[in-house]
């Protein structure tokens, strides 16, 4: 893996590696990016799939909960398979969630041959572009000192660790849609606006039953205050300023504090050239009036 650097239109600089046109943050270990290659899945296994900054702790979280029957918080941090040894995923006893932010063509061939339960968490780009530029600018290991109007036009050019959003997303759609694989497609938005539905969907295709009860508890739990106060935050250590990296604001429609007209409409076109406008799924805000289109 290569360091390569993408310099945004104020001057910023944001370093990354790349691996066979793959771009991973500074703070993967290379190694473990090359080793995943061999990695070896069991039947059991269930993969959690986010873009960053689309609930990847939220989604990992509820999952661990529903498949170890957990009525508290998981003891566990998350298991990542970028940011972990293969050896050391290799000793987690089973059932084992683990989480990846690897694109389809990425993702570990055992995982496909074994049919095991992939769990692909999508959300509206215009959130998760924000997202992930608090997240950069905050971790002390991408020294990234650029603005929201440097960042944005990496974020749609995918010069940023996991490239496009739009292509990643494009992918896995299509995965789920053919259905050949055992993939399952839950929004971020979805589980905000209606928990009970999104979670007992979640809850069939991973074969488990549970009752009103249980995913009451797993709603509580995994609340945004909850998790993150009681939550172990391993990425505090990493920060700037001292906050937390990963539990910001954990709602839908922030976008709006920080996106101009242009910046819309630019993101719009992105979005109609690669047909994902036509995902009604995809929400903006949790106001339906404005979910479908430009505001």
């Amino acid at each position: 893996m290569e360091p390569i650097q993408f310099q945004d239109e104020n001057g910023g600089c944001l370093t990354l590696l790349e691996d066979a046109g793959y771009y991973f943050g500074p703070n993967v270990q290379p190694e473990h990016i090359i080793n995943l290659q061999n990695f070896k899945a069991r039947p059991d296994d269930t993969l959690v799939v986010t873009f960053p900054k689309s609930g990847t702790h939220w989604l990992n979280e509820i999952t661990s909960m529903l498949v170890n029957r957990y009525r508290n918080l998981s003891p566990d941090t998350m298991k990542h398979l970028e940011y972990l040894p293969v050896d050391v995923l290799d000793e987690l006893p089973s059932p084992r969630v683990l989480c990846t932010h690897l694109p389809y063509p990425r993702i570990p061939l055992d995982f496909l041959r074994k049919r095991c339960k992939i769990i692909v968490c999508l959300r509206n780009p215009r959130d998760i572009a924000v997202s992930y530029f608090k997240f950069i600018t905050n971790l002390k290991a991408w020294n990234y000192s650029g603005y929201w109007d440097g960042f944005f036009q990496l974020f749609l050019n995918g010069n940023i660790p996991y490239n496009s959003w739009f292509e990643h997303t494009d992918t896995w759609l299509k995965v789920a849609r053919v259905g050949k694989h055992n993939v399952h497609v839950v929004f971020y938005e979805a589980f905000q606006a209606d928990f009970k539905t999104a979670v007992t969907q979640l809850s069939d295709f991973l074969g488990i039953s549970h009752t009103g009860e249980f995913i009451d508890d797993v709603h509580r739990e995994t609340s945004f205050q909850n998790m993150k106060q009681n939550k172990e935050d391993y990425t505090l250590v990493l920060s700037k300023d001292g906050k937390s990296p990963i539990y910001r604001k954990g709602e839908v429609g922030d976008w709006m504090n920080w996106f101009t007209p242009e910046q819309i409409h630019l993101m719009d076109q992105e979005m109609e050239a690669w047909g994902l406008h036509l995902e009604p799924r995809i929400m903006y805000t949790l106001d339906t009036e404005e979910d479908s289109g430009s505001t």
